[in-house]
């Protein structure tokens, strides 16, 4: 019976979230970058942390040493029809916006696509 009642519970008090907020719980994490830059064949391997910050998304990216913090948002895309996550950061003096699709994968963590 305590089981039942507990996930009740659980099952409760995530119906209470919006999406966005769901969303926002499943990419925190920590995450491995594979990437290529613009206009080149070279690939480069790094890491990536998403956290909340006072109820914002706060992106940290490491490549080779260097560090680059930024701000992500889940927002609307396809006329309101899919959630994306955005990425914004300056590095270098440019300023740069990423769309990622989100998915999860077979044991539910994020999978995020740029």
């Amino acid at each position: 019976m305590k089981k039942y009642i507990i996930f009740l519970l659980v099952i409760y008090s995530s119906l209470s979230l919006s999406s966005t907020e769901l969303m926002e719980m499943l990419v925190q994490g920590k995450y491995i970058l594979v990437g290529k830059r613009l206009d080149t064949d070279k690939t480069y391997l790094g890491k990536v942390e998403i956290r909340s910050i006072k109820d914002h998304l706060i992106v940290e990216r490491k490549i080779n040493g260097k560090s680059v913090k930024g701000s992500a948002a889940i927002e609307s895309a396809a006329g309101g029809d899919a959630q994306v996550l955005r990425i914004r950061f300056t590095e270098d003096g440019n300023s740069y916006e990423q769309t990622c699709l989100i998915n999860s994968d077979l044991d539910n963590y994020a999978r995020i696509s740029c």
